[in-house]
This record gives structure tokens, C-alpha cells and sequence, in this order.
């Protein structure tokens, strides 16, 4: 009997060097989702572009802001997130799982 995969859902934001150009800031997102569906399945990819970060992160205040939203099994988040500390270009990046909505006053689960 073949084994059954076991995808979970999982969000990764991440934030890139404000210095580089847009080609580059376009290579490192294409590396990191190339890295993340050689791993697991993509489901969307959001760039939220150029936004203020609330602290100073290595002297920069801003950086491009994505989103990547994506299935896998749990034994490859590590090495998502250790290719996303090795890449210098990524000042910050936090891989959790969504929030399931809550159910609203009165209603039956």
C-alpha cells in the first residue's frame, strides 16, 4: 500500500532587502517559490511590494513584503527555513500555520 502524504497548510511571509533593484528583489522571489513547490504545492504567491517594517531590521526601516501560501508535509519546514536564513537578500521570514475562522455567537460548530 502506498504511504499517504500528509499536507498541512502554511503561510510564509518574508521580507526582502530594500537596496536591491527590482530584478533582483523578482530573483529571489522566483528562488524562494521555485525552493518552496520543489518541496510542497503553491497556492498563492502575494506580493505586497515596498511597506515600513515597525523596527530597524540591519539599519533599513522598509522592504518588499510577500506572502506565499503553500501545502506541505511538516518534516520539510526546516528546510524551507533554513535556505530562507541562508539567503542574505531575506531580512526577515516567519513560516505558521493560518487561523481557521472562528465561528460567530450563536452558531453551532
Amino acid at each position: 500500500m502506498p504511504e499517504v502524504k500528509k499536507l498541512r497548510d502554511y503561510e510564509l511571509l518574508y521580507i526582502v532587502d530594500p537596496e536591491l533593484d527590482d530584478k533582483k528583489v523578482e530573483e529571489v522571489r522566483k528562488a524562494v517559490s521555485s525552493h518552496v513547490e520543489s518541496l510542497g504545492e503553491i497556492q498563492s504567491d502575494d506580493f505586497w511590494g515596498r511597506r515600513r517594517i515597525s523596527y530597524e531590521i540591519n539599519k533599513k526601516r522598509d522592504g518588499f513584503w510577500t506572502l506565499l501560501k503553500f501545502k506541505a508535509e511538516p518534516a520539510v519546514i526546516k528546510d524551507v527555513t533554513f535556505e530562507l536564513k541562508l539567503n542574505e537578500s531575506i531580512l526577515r521570514h516567519m513560516v505558521c500555520h493560518p487561523t481557521p475562522p472562528r465561528p460567530e455567537a450563536g452558531e453551532k460548530k
